[in-house]
């Protein structure tokens, strides 16, 4: 009887010892681990218009554990703490060749704690080429395939053609594939990895994009316009990141930035008209040129009007905010959207933000 409770017992402790270090959680990830070391992922990034003069690039890969233990791993640290996170962290430098940067590296690492890919760094911080990818929020979806820009996603390989802004994306939200922001550094990592990838291929064109922002900076002051952290206001209007609210018959000045060929183009639709296109968590995306003509098509309400007040300083660019104005002759709620092109591209970057038009009085309603 005894010898049965000293088996028993001993079970017990095999299995609390094995659950405390996550062993039956991380038996089955050991195997799918050994897997993705055995067969690495190919890297292929083409750099369309990198200059001549670069002749390697710094790529870095970061690997974080699975599951919560450290396991008996090179990095094993001690047996009384292993819910302690520990990283791997893997340093290249890759020639180009031809535009390209290709290397070869494995998706997993098998251990207790089967360490897998999370982000990856391709370029110095502050080069013109840097891009970064990291892991999907959820690791089995692969990320949709889109067409602006051309993402293919098919039997584990995933292939990007289009502007380095455009890189940056969520990857593998279906309802909203399009995460962009007027405001991005541009540094915002894509969501491209996930456990099925094996291959990766993207042409970053480092041609600028055409980009446009009704959104202005941080520290922005001009035109009448006070600044209060949140939002900025005048005596005949209050504007955020993502409403204009105007007094009817008040033409009000506002901060624009641009990066474009030629003066930016301005739409502005009654709000229950705006295109489903614009109907996604964000202030800006690119839109294929053959789309925005055909919106520019739509008739605008007579109320309201628009005059861009281009900048005499010479080439605009992101850095320098110019305005435009706008002029409201009655109440109503309308989408004010801005456009900027570049003949280089197939597609224009489109921002947008809201107007309400009404009375002083109804405006703090």
């Amino acid at each position: 009887m005894l010898r049965l409770a000293a088996i028993a017992l001993a079970v017990l402790v095999v299995v609390a010892i094995g659950a405390w270090l996550n062993i039956f959680r991380s038996f089955p990830l050991l195997v799918q681990g050994i897997g993705q070391e055995r067969h690495p992922v190919e890297f292929d990034f083409e750099f369309a218009g990198l200059a001549p003069g670069v002749r390697s690039v710094p790529v870095g890969l970061l690997y974080m554990p699975k599951t919560p233990i450290l396991g008996i791993t090179a990095h094993y640290w001690s047996i009384i703490a292993p819910f302690r996170i520990d990283t791997i962290s893997r340093s290249l430098h890759v020639d180009v060749r031809d535009g390209h940067v290709r290397w070869e590296a494995p998706l997993g690492l098998a251990g207790l704690s089967n360490f897998r890919l999370q982000t990856l760094a391709v370029g110095e911080d502050g080069a013109p080429y840097a891009v970064q990818a990291t892991i999907a929020e959820d690791p089995t979806k692969a990320p949709r395939s889109l067409d602006v820009p051309k993402v293919v996603v098919r039997g584990g390989e995933y292939r990007f053609d289009g502007a380095a802004a455009l890189w940056r994306r969520p990857g593998n939200d279906d309802t909203n594939p399009y995460a962009y922001s007027p405001n991005s550094d541009g540094v915002n990592p894509a969501q491209v990895i996930w456990d099925g990838l094996r291959a990766l291929h993207a042409r970053i064109d480092l041609v600028q994009y055409p980009m446009a922002s009704l959104v202005a900076p941080v520290d922005w002051v001009g035109d009448g316009w006070k600044n209060e952290g949140y939002r900025r206001t005048r005596r005949d209007a209050t504007l955020t990141e993502t409403l204009l609210t105007i007094e009817p018959g008040a033409a009000v000045p506002l901060p624009f930035a641009r990066e474009c060929e030629s003066s930016p183009e301005f739409v502005i639709v009654a709000r229950d008209r705006i295109p489903a296109w614009s109907q996604i968590d964000g202030l800006w995306r690119p839109v294929p040129r053959s789309v925005w003509e055909r919106f520019r098509q739509t008739r605008q309400p007579p109320e309201v009007s628009v005059r861009f007040v281009p900048s005499t300083s010479g080439h605009p660019s992101l850095g320098r905010v110019e305005s435009f104005a706008i002029l409201a002759r009655s109440n109503g709620a309308y989408r004010l959207f801005a456009a900027c092109s570049n003949s280089h591209y197939e597609s224009l970057g489109v921002t947008w933000i809201d107007v309400d038009a009404r009375p002083a009085s109804a405006q703090g309603a």
